[in-house]
């Protein structure tokens, strides 16, 4: 597609990873990751492109995501739109543009941080993936630091543990 210029992309050291990728309804894209810039403009963790791949202006993150393992990188693993295209991220982060979060936040459409949401997660889990239910409930799933097993959370839309959900523990094979 030569309609689409990602330009330089995301920069190339400590080194950058792109973990996730997730087209928005509007056609636009979020990409999260690994990574402090894009195309050479700071972005830490987390951008959002137009349909031809250049940077959307009206999507602001200001200081973006910090680690709790990687000290000063950003990491995020999983983006998710709800219904109501707000959008879930997740990963391994104690802070969002300076306000402090537990590796789950929720956005509005313009990347501010929705303060409605009320996080559950609790410890030093590392959300590997987010998704929401058909009746509007957030599926969790989750990597706690230096473990083999991970977890399943259930999420009520605002946030709340879903006290209808009893958690299993998912142990890795390996």
């Amino acid at each position: 597609d030569t309609t689409f210029n990602a330009g330089t992309a995301v920069n190339q050291s400590n080194p950058a990873v792109l973990k996730t990728l997730v087209r928005q309804q509007d056609g636009k894209y979020l990409i999260g990751g690994l990574f402090t810039t894009f195309n050479n403009q700071t972005h830490k963790g987390l951008v959002r492109l137009n349909q031809n791949g250049s940077i959307d202006t009206s999507f602001h993150i200001g200081s973006g995501f910090l680690s709790t393992i990687f000290g000063s990188d950003y990491h995020v693993n999983s983006i998710s739109v709800q219904y109501d295209n707000k959008i879930l991220v997740g990963g391994n982060f104690i802070n969002y543009n300076g306000t402090n979060v537990n590796q789950l936040v929720r956005l509005n459409t313009n990347g501010s941080l929705d303060t409605t949401f009320s996080n559950s997660i609790t410890s030093y889990f590392n959300v590997q993936k987010t998704v929401q239910q058909p009746n509007g409930k957030i599926m969790v799933l989750v990597l706690p630091t230096n473990s083999t097993f991970s977890d399943l959370s259930i999420l009520n839309s605002d946030g709340t543990l879903a006290m209808d959900f009893s958690t299993p523990t998912i142990y890795n094979a390996s």
